[in-house]
């Protein structure tokens, strides 16, 4: 039996003005992006984010796309400041271990 997750969404202008620096320096570097570009990637990775976990609470499955290599990139920028994702995961979606959105009880 599934227990039900806490995880909520915010509102989506929340989503659009979330804004990581160290991430978005971390693309420019690595990615050799001008800082705009860089930018209008991590907003596109929070929107996409939040649409994830729309599908995971509207429909209690996994959401899976095909060639996410771009949005791939932003999450492992982002996921080595782990404080920084984990607090945003906490903030935004209420969620204490986002890797993890569901327990089973045994």
């Amino acid at each position: 039996m599934l227990m039900k997750s806490t995880l909520r969404l915010p509102e989506k202008d929340l989503i659009n003005s979330w804004y990581n620096e160290p991430t978005i320096f971390r693309l420019m570097d690595e990615k050799k992006w001008p800082r705009d570009i860089a930018t209008q990637w991590f907003t596109d990775f929070m929107r996409w984010l939040y649409t994830c976990n729309r599908w995971n609470l509207e429909n209690e499955t996994g959401f899976i796309m095909d060639n996410m290599h771009p949005l791939d990139d932003i999450w492992h920028a982002y996921i080595l400041n782990t404080k920084a994702y984990f607090k945003m995961s906490k903030e935004l979606f209420n969620v204490d271990r986002p890797f993890k959105l569901e327990t089973r009880q045994i």
